[in-house]
């Protein structure tokens, strides 16, 4: 049972982690030279941000996400972000509820701009994971996202590497069965 004050407490999180999101989503004033997104990473927020993806509140995480998202989107952040071990927290986040999913993979299709970025991802292995959200999500913008990040991940417009090859970088996508990744990305939901 939770208590009054850790139930406050969790309210406060969410409350905070909301107006950061706000914040991090605006755009500059006219006549502003740094925006809310300065201010936030002057301030030191992206370590509690990256914290709140952890906690075990879904508007919290949710909310830490949207905020991650907003200041990803600037790259002169991508390197505090890394730092903070943004990425690595994202990407366990990715089958997390659609709420907060889309902000995850948006937050990560930013951060996959930044080639440090894209390489935490690969080493992640969550390609996997990407290929199953573009092919098989509910919201078109988790698909959007998904596609995006596997994209910046496959530079060149190659064809992407079914699963056998994203576990083996060494084999090319014929050698692993390129059509493969057709038939994952294009798989049907299971019945009810």
């Amino acid at each position: 049972r939770v208590s009054s004050s850790e139930s406050a407490q969790r309210e406060a999180h969410e409350a905070a982690a909301g107006v950061l999101a706000e914040l991090a989503r605006a755009k500059k004033g006219p006549g502003e030279k740094e925006g809310a997104r300065a201010a936030i990473v002057a301030a030191g927020g992206i370590a509690p941000l990256v914290e709140m993806l952890s906690y075990d509140s879904l508007v919290a995480q949710k909310h830490a996400a949207c905020a991650l998202f907003g200041l990803s989107s600037e790259a002169h952040y991508h390197l505090a972000l890394v730092r903070a071990g943004v990425v690595s927290r994202l990407i366990e986040l990715l089958n997390a509820p659609a709420e907060v999913q889309g902000h995850v993979a948006a937050a990560l299709c930013n951060l996959a701009q930044d080639g440090q970025c894209q390489k935490i991802i690969l080493q992640a292995n969550c390609q996997i994971v990407l290929l199953g959200l573009a092919g098989s999500s509910s919201s078109a913008w988790i698909r959007t996202q998904a596609n995006g990040i596997l994209e910046l991940l496959n530079p060149g417009g190659k064809k992407r590497a079914s699963p056998q090859a994203l576990r083996n970088p060494k084999l090319t996508a014929a050698e692993a069965g390129g059509a493969q990744l057709q038939k994952l990305a294009h798989k049907p939901p299971p019945p009810p």
